[in-house]
């Protein structure tokens, strides 16, 4: 199927003196995440991961991704002719370098320009005009070439929209744009033009399901200094949103008259380079001044308030017991029973529309046993999946949406015995999570100065995952969300937030080995002010998430008294939060899961 898509493609191609297609599964939104109708890339190539970009040209094809993702692209683009290029490895060239190698005088880059952010489109611009070349970004070109491909292209969706009370958001849409207002001051500008939808969700305390486990609506947002426009769809609307916004002074136009809202925008315009579409740029910037600058929104929308982070430790507590007696379930009858991993989501799943306030999965659940773990976002399938056995790991990476929080958190549960290699692997994993929960910083790092807390303990042993160690996590939001994160390097242009009391942020290291198992250990943790001094203010986390690690996993040997303090103390804790809601065998279970451990010598005696 793959390559009759590609064949196709490349007659239309033909047809249009196209040289290069370019495209990704990616909304006008630039949301990581996207609905059926925009999985572009996913139809063309049969990569189904979040992360990825399909360049095609007249005979070569070529898909890059990160590390999240080699193992499965690598498997699912067999037989498809299209090459891998792993993202950020030694040798392998990025879309721009890759094309300035081989453009010919007068080739023709296409790709959808309200389908790509204005920073790449910038880039692919400039290697097309120093090879005298061309760019071309018609959008309704390429909708003409893809529908008569994909013939049975899901429809966009419009969900109904819904408000967040007061005793959830803790803070109204008016204050909300009286500092947005304050910073247009500030930035000597007269607007701003903000184009990511969970920004905008934030902004104006509503919510929306237009993507999946994303609670989200599709929409565009003008902010002046004394007026305020949003673009909604109009099958989306209600009677008592449409007053909820005339309430706060916020006047609606439809989505599909985004040019009404564009020809508002006059004078000096902040736009965002990277939450905005290169199509809309080019539309804008024929009346406005543009200044380029990081959504300010987005800045605001990470520091959780008070009220936020009160709700948020409730909803963390609520998921860290369903998540913590699926584990008891799972390791006292994974070797018994025949569950699969598609029975194992499930179970889990389902207990988790349990709590009360339940409305999503913030993403679908990663349910991987043995090799299948090796790939970091696994997806699968009932009737092909694995099943739970005895002697190898499973790894559940998982979390829900709550009209409380977001959660996010994996555990990989030991099912029997363990090599002795494995075990190591996974008391390295555990100890970069712990001492990476456990730091304390001065005031002004950002999380690429954390970084080696987590990574350290497995370049000890020359061993590094191909991912970030951390992201940012919503409320009532995107699982993942910026701009905060904790990774090595800094990637070129990249907007590096200092880490903020109020910020929630995943803590997740981990060992993939191809063909054998995956390991990932994650929790959220909270960004939080500790003492402040003459050397500065100091800052470290709590942990929001409450399940325990595995401690048939761990071998001491690899651990400093450090590292065991730290897992004691951690377990302490899960069991002093979980144990009012546990009785009888149930709670005896969490004693033991929970236990304190100590380091033993080669002679299997306690020190």
């Amino acid at each position: 199927m793959v390559r009759d898509n590609l064949n196709l493609l490349r007659k239309k191609m033909r047809e249009n003196d196209i040289s290069y297609f370019i495209t990704a599964d990616a909304d006008p939104h630039m949301s990581e995440y996207v609905g059926g109708h925009y999985k572009v890339r996913t139809y063309l190539s049969g990569f189904t991961g979040s992360n990825g970009t399909l360049l095609v040209g007249l005979k070569d094809a070529y898909l890059w991704t990160d590390g999240r993702y080699f193992v499965q692209a690598a498997d699912e683009l067999k037989g498809s002719t299209i090459g891998l290029m792993k993202m950020g490895q030694r040798d392998v060239p990025t879309i721009v370098s890759y094309l300035d190698k081989n453009l010919k005088k007068g080739d023709k880059i296409f790709f959808n320009g309200n389908l790509i952010s204005i920073s790449k489109g910038q880039a692919l611009e400039e290697v097309a005009a120093k090879h005298n070349g061309q760019i071309i970004y018609d959008s309704e070109l390429f909708d003409d070439i893809l529908n008569k491909l994909w013939t049975e292209r899901p429809e966009d969706s419009a969900k109904e929209i819904y408000t967040l009370p007061s005793k959830v958001h803790g803070e109204n849409t008016i204050k909300k744009l009286q500092r947005v207002r304050k910073h247009l001051e500030e930035k000597d500008a007269d607007y701003i033009f903000i184009s990511k939808l969970d920004d905008q969700m934030w902004l104006f305390n509503i919510r929306g399901g237009d993507i999946e486990c994303n609670p989200v609506a599709y929409s565009y947002t003008l902010i002046g200094k004394n007026k305020a426009y949003i673009c909604l769809k109009d099958a989306s609307l209600s009677d008592k949103l449409i007053k909820y916004f005339e309430k706060n002074a916020v006047s609606i136009i439809s989505y599909n008259k985004l040019s009404s809202l564009i020809k508002k925008a006059k004078g000096k315009l902040l736009l965002d380079k990277d939450g905005t579409s290169y199509g809309v740029y080019k539309r804008l910037e024929e009346n406005c001044q543009i200044i380029f600058e990081h959504n300010i929104t987005e800045d605001y929308k990470a520091v959780k308030n008070s009220l936020e982070i009160e709700n948020i430790k409730g909803c963390y507590l609520r998921d860290s017991l369903v998540l913590t007696r699926f584990i008891k379930y799972i390791k006292e009858n994974a070797t018994k029973k025949h569950i699969t991993e598609t029975e194992a989501a499930d179970m889990l799943d389902n207990m988790r529309r349990g709590i009360e306030d339940f409305i999503d999965l913030s993403f679908p659940t990663i349910s991987a046993f043995g090799p299948n773990a090796a790939m970091m976002h696994y997806e699968a399938v009932k009737g092909s999946d694995a099943k739970l056995s005895t002697g190898g790991l499973y790894l559940v990476d998982s979390g829900g949406q709550y009209l409380s929080g977001t959660t996010d958190v994996t555990r990989t549960i030991i099912l029997g015995k363990i090599h002795a290699k494995t075990k190591m692997h996974y008391t390295k994993v555990a100890v970069g999570m712990l001492r990476l929960m456990n730091a304390k910083f001065l005031y002004g790092c950002s999380g690429r100065n954390l970084d080696i807390l987590a990574r350290g303990p497995l370049w000890d042993i020359g061993i590094d995952y191909k991912c970030g160690t951390g992201h940012g996590i919503g409320y009532i939001l995107n699982v993942h969300e910026g701009p905060q994160n904790i990774r090595p390097f800094r990637r070129a242009g990249e907007y590096e937030a200092k880490l903020e009391e109020g910020m929630v942020i995943s803590d997740e290291p981990g060992v993939y080995i191809a063909g054998q198992y995956g390991i990932r250990i994650e929790n959220a943790i909270l960004c939080k002010k500790l003492e402040q001094n003459s050397d500065g203010q100091f800052m470290g986390f709590d942990t929001l998430t409450l399940v325990p690690i595995d401690l048939d996993g761990i071998d001491t040997k690899y651990m400093n008294d450090d590292d065991l303090a730290m897992l004691n103390a951690y377990h302490k804790l899960v069991f002093n939060s979980l144990k009012p809601y546990m009785k009888g065998e149930e709670l005896r279970w969490l004693k033991n899961a929970t236990r304190n451990i100590r380091k033993f010598s080669k002679f299997n005696k306690e020190i």
